[in-house]
């Protein structure tokens, strides 16, 4: 199910309802034995229908089975990742219902007021979000690619990204009214060589122990069930998010959100959802399904070279990666 959602949204179109059952998806291959043939490309909606009874026999088969680790699945990440898939789906109320059996298991969140971010000095102890005694990870699998391209330990390494500008800049949007989110100081530390850059620290780039390919933890369980709320206009969103602001922001004291509603509220759940999941791997299938917006990102050649800029405009082909042709 999980390598099946990651493919369907790389290689074809969001999924829609009005239109997942003409859309091509990608080929659909249930056998375990290894055949010779040329598999022609189903529907999005039959890769769909096929992630979800994969994740509803899994958890059929999963429940009451003790997680020795959390490098092994349990109900509560079957349960995780469908919540995600109903999600991209449109389906709310069964998000809801889903986030719901996850809560009722245990959906513990880290408060990030008893979080020590430490420096970058070498040997200084310090917090990782990403790692395997948070409270908050369900399940993990693949490796911690961020680290690898946001290396931070080396000051003569070539890093190759950073954080942007705009999404550095949106954790610090309530600090006029002396609110402070606490995920600036967790997730980013300043470049130790170019002076106003921030990369991203969730995890450490050696020795990571939860890795940011694949991943299943409680933060998104409340975002899930907050914008499956929204778009129901059903005002519980605004307590959902309560439960998880609470342990973002310094102090307990959270941005004032009691009087949104609609649009304006959906709009708060998907910022929020942008600083708590950043480099998680959700932003590029979020963009997606929320309808292919236009994006622009600076980007040099090489470091003597003149910014220049990219951009992808609204719902254009190439949010949708092309098949191999062999």
């Amino acid at each position: 199910a999980g390598y099946y959602f990651m493919l369907v949204n790389l290689y074809a179109n969001p999924y829609s309802k009005e239109t997942a059952d003409a859309t091509m998806g990608v080929p659909l291959n249930l056998t375990e034995y290894i055949e010779e043939g040329y598999f022609s490309r189903d529907p999005v909606a039959a890769v769909y229908r096929q992630i979800v009874t994969d994740l509803e026999n899994a958890i059929v088969n999963l429940s009451g089975i003790k997680q020795p680790t959390i490098y092994r699945v349990n109900e509560k990440a079957a349960r995780a990742l469908l919540s995600r898939v109903y999600l991209y789906m449109g389906e709310w109320q069964l998000v809801i219902d889903e986030c719901d059996e996850i809560i009722k298991m245990g959906c513990s969140l880290w408060d990030l007021n008893n979080f020590d971010p430490g420096t970058a000095t070498f040997g200084c102890k310090r917090d990782y979000f990403l790692a395997k005694e948070s409270p908050e990870i369900f399940f993990t699998q693949g490796a911690g690619v961020v680290g690898l391209l946001m290396d931070n330990q080396n000051i003569t390494s070539q890093t190759r990204y950073r954080a942007s500008d705009e999404l550095y800049g949106i954790y610090s949007k309530y600090e006029k009214d002396g609110i402070l989110d606490l995920r600036k100081n967790c997730f980013f530390e300043m470049s130790k060589r170019d002076n106003g850059y921030f990369f991203v620290r969730k995890n450490p780039m050696f020795d990571a122990t939860v890795f940011d390919s694949f991943l299943l933890r409680s933060g998104e369980i409340y975002l899930n069930k907050a914008e499956a709320q929204a778009m129901l206009d059903q005002a519980d969103a605004i307590n959902t998010m309560k439960e998880l602001m609470n342990k973002r922001y310094a102090d307990h004291k959270l941005p004032v959100i009691d009087g949104l509603s609609g649009k304006e509220l959906i709009q708060f759940i998907r910022e929020e959802r942008r600083k708590e999941l950043c480099f998680e791997g959700h932003r590029w299938f979020d963009l997606r399904r929320y309808g292919m917006p236009s994006i622009s990102h600076l980007y040099k050649v090489r470091k003597s070279a003149s910014w220049q800029t990219y951009t992808l405009n609204e719902k254009d082909p190439l949010y949708t990666l092309p098949l191999p042709s062999a």
